[in-house]
């Protein structure tokens, strides 16, 4: 029987506009997979947990059919946040390696061994893919085994990664000097272009010193 990773249970406990319709359903899957005696055979893509799953619990998954990459099927939600529309896509597999960063693609290849040859591990790891339209969309992703597949779960915060870099060309762009320390040793943590300008340093070379020599 196929082991199933605590995760799920996090997955569920972080909804808060859950049906409790949706609520039940996902429980009498879990409760399945947990009780059964036999090993499940039929996929997320065929036992309807898919469209539950897309259908608010996350925001898109892929599943892969053991540690083999070319056996990959990427639900209709995962496929509209890249841009495409459902059943659009023909060859799923060929398609993930299309849109995912290939470093990113290699990573998380290695999580997906390590979960089928530890049950107990734990990744969580940030996805870059390509959009449709070129832009990039950032997703955190959790890996959840269900018998001999890994579901990789999704969780778009493509938002919150370009508000992060408007907040940061922001910080670089003012006029004025800042810097952050340390309250206890007046260690450098960061500073903007324009304090590096007036050290004569990088930000690289200024970084991790203490403020007065």
């Amino acid at each position: 029987m196929g082991t199933l990773l605590p995760s799920v249970s996090s997955l569920v406990e972080e909804l808060e506009e859950l049906s409790p319709d949706q609520l039940g359903k996902l429980a009498a899957f879990l409760a399945q997979l947990r009780h059964s005696h036999e090993t499940p055979t039929s996929s997320v893509a065929d036992n309807g947990l898919s469209e539950l799953l897309d259908s608010g619990l996350i925001d898109g998954f892929w599943q892969q059919h053991g540690d083999n990459p070319t056996a990959r099927w990427a639900s209709p939600g995962l496929q509209q946040r890249l841009g495409y529309r459902p059943g659009e896509i023909r060859d799923h597999s060929a398609w993930l390696t299309d849109h995912l960063d290939p470093s990113d693609a290699a990573a998380i290849q290695v999580d997906i061994s390590r979960l089928l040859n530890d049950p107990a591990f734990k990744s969580e790891r940030l996805l870059r893919y390509g959009h449709q339209d070129g832009s990039a969309v950032w997703m955190r992703c959790r890996l959840l085994r269900l018998a001999d597949k890994v579901l990789v779960a999704h969780t778009d915060i493509t938002t919150f990664k370009r508000a992060g870099e408007r907040l940061r060309a922001l910080y670089e762009a003012v006029p004025d000097m800042h810097v952050v320390m340390e309250v206890s040793g007046f260690r450098i943590l960061n500073c903007n272009q324009r304090f590096g300008e007036m050290a004569g340093s990088s930000r690289e070379e200024i970084v991790g010193r203490p403020f007065v020599d």
